[in-house]
């Protein structure tokens, strides 16, 4: 019986094909049997197998775990082997004498590579989500120094990562900290280009507003772009923004014919003050100098609107390529400033200042401004090179600050248990008047810790040795973490010689491996503690090797009370 829906004539090949004797029947439906049997064969020779499907969802799970090794911090040189293997295993596959089968089977095995390789460099993943955050909090120290009020929502998605970071065991947890912190430090940086697209519009605002020209259009602007830059989430958002406010000066241009004097004039006052300042900060500046004078007579000579957009976009370009040059002669200027007041403190005392004076000092400015996008320092690089020479300046400004703070509290008699004059004026320098503050004395060996300015509890502590003296300045807590095992970092032959060693509670206050944390061996903390205090020339009879020491009763309050992100100044 012939099922319903089926071709006699199909019915009568299969059963010829079954009986063996189809080459001998006669079939009166040949022709259409033979196209059957061509449309059969083309459908199996054209579309893919399943062997080949499998090969392909194998290569792409592969490269989806070599992109996502990347992005945690796998060095490229753990992960090129696999790569280029990959690609051979590519270019061979469908080949003859290499299946789809056996490339299927070679891109699960190098999948697996890859897992052991993530499994392996854990610590490396561990390294490059620290340096991811320290960058995100060297970038985020620096708007926040700007004045920038955004920086306020940053600093509570750098806390939730911190937060994060402390409680991380997995090359996953790892890496997803590593990718959120490089994203946020993505748009920090993009924030400065875009709010100096902003400033233009507003100077020339004001420009127009002096010369008593209507601006109601061009203001609303500005309080609609001053919205959505505060708004602004990640760096495509702060891109945007800034070809947007671009466009906005240059319709204002185009639509305000009486305008263009007075954009042109505010713009050159604009790059005025910059040239005056390199010259005061000592760098030659008679290139900009002659840029300025030419437009100047260009201005001068303007009648016609190409002659103003021209002469617009010629003083944006200089501006533009003033900006690092301008960045890097205040980095140099804070630094000769630093070394001057460290060299004066120095011939008074050199014990006074000799953290100032070391690596982990003026030291560890000089490297930035030498290696401005480096790793190769004791302390971080900012992500770009105009944000790392402005953050050489600053660091400088703020060793400089802590210095004098140290030499004012040399002199001040007030108890080590009491707020100290110097700790208030730090707070306020530092705008840090709000909240939790930790304030680690040098010479007193003294930490105090403040809430919303007031003193809410103190403790002396221990401080570097002079060989290894901790990182004065402003700096923030990072993370939190307990029931760890500090290694020794020191080399084998080092008289200052180390042993792994347990710690219930580390709270990092700097971002190259530097803790507040509990010294259960000590039995001596204060002032002199941080020097040679006995003749066994063991570690532990002077300072630590960097890290703030505090007895384990003290430790236990300050792990609990202090938050990720607090300031800890150390002067």
């Amino acid at each position: 019986m012939t099922p319903l829906g089926t071709d006699v004539c199909e019915v009568r090949v299969v059963r010829a094909i079954r009986a063996g004797w189809w080459r001998r029947s006669r079939l009166v439906c040949l022709p259409a049997v033979a196209l059957l049997l061509l449309v059969v064969g083309m459908l199996s020779a054209c579309g893919p197998d399943a062997s080949q499907s499998q090969a392909a969802r194998d290569r792409a799970r592969l490269d989806a775990e070599l992109a996502r090794a990347g992005a945690m911090g796998i060095p490229s040189s753990a992960l090129r082997p696999i790569a280029e293997r990959e690609a051979a295993v590519s270019r061979s596959a469908g080949s003859w004498g290499f299946t789809s089968q056996e490339a299927s089977a070679e891109y699960s095995r190098l999948y697996a590579s890859v897992i052991q390789t993530e499994r392996q460099d854990a610590g490396l993943v561990q390294q490059h989500a620290q340096k991811e955050l320290a960058t995100f909090q060297q970038t985020l120290t620096l708007r926040e120094a700007q004045g920038f009020v955004e920086a306020s929502a940053y600093q509570t998605r750098y806390d939730q990562l911190a937060a994060r970071f402390g409680t991380a065991r997995t090359t996953d947890d790892y890496g997803g900290i590593a990718q959120d912190a490089a994203h946020n430090a993505s748009a920090l940086l993009a924030l400065w280009p875009a709010y100096q697209e902003l400033d233009i519009l507003h100077t020339a605002i004001q420009s127009l507003q002096s010369a008593h020209i209507g601006t109601n259009v061009e203001k609303t602007e500005y309080d609609q772009d001053l919205s959505a830059f505060r708004t602004a989430a990640d760096a495509p958002a702060y891109q945007r923004l800034g070809q947007v406010i671009q466009g906005q000066i240059m319709q204002l241009v185009a639509d305000r014919t009486e305008a263009l004097p007075y954009v042109g004039m505010s713009q050159l006052a604009k790059l005025r003050g910059q040239i005056d300042l390199m010259t005061a900060w000592g760098q030659p500046a008679a290139r900009y100098q002659s840029s300025y004078e030419t437009f100047v007579g260009e201005l001068g000579r303007a009648t016609t609107l190409a002659d103003y957009v021209t002469l617009e976009q010629g003083i944006d370009q200089t501006t533009s390529s003033l900006a690092v040059p301008l960045a890097r002669a205040q980095a140099a200027h804070e630094l000769a400033q630093l070394g001057k007041l460290v060299n004066r403190v120095n011939a008074a005392n050199p014990m006074f200042a000799y953290e100032y004076a070391s690596g982990n000092g003026i030291g560890a400015v000089q490297c930035l401004f030498d290696n401005p996008m480096s790793w190769t320092c004791n302390d971080p690089p900012a992500g770009d090179l105009l944000s790392a020479y402005q953050m050489v300046a600053y660091k400088a400004w703020v060793l400089q600050t802590n210095l004098r703070a140290l030499m004012d509290n040399l002199r001040d008699p007030t108890a080590a248990w009491l707020p100290h004059q110097t700790d208030l004026e730090l707070m306020r320098d530092y705008g840090a008047m709000r909240g939790q503050v930790t304030v680690v004395s040098l010479r007193e060996q003294v930490a105090r810790m403040y809430e919303d300015g007031k003193l809410v509890y103190w403790s002396y502590v221990t401080t570097g040795r002079v060989e290894r003296p901790s990182p004065p300045g402003l700096h923030y807590v990072g993370y939190k973490v307990t029931h760890i095992i500090f290694q020794p970092t020191e080399p084998k032959n080092s008289p200052l010689k180390e042993v792994p060693t347990p710690i219930h509670w580390a709270v990092s206050y700097w971002p190259n491996g530097y803790y507040l944390h509990e010294a259960w061996w000590r039995t001596t903390f204060g002032p002199g503690s941080n020097l040679p205090h006995a003749n066994d020339g063991s570690a532990w009879n002077g300072g630590s090797h960097g890290c703030i020491n505090l007895p384990q009763s003290t430790m236990g309050w300050y792990f609990d009370w202090v938050q990720v992100g607090t300031p800890v100044i150390v002067y």
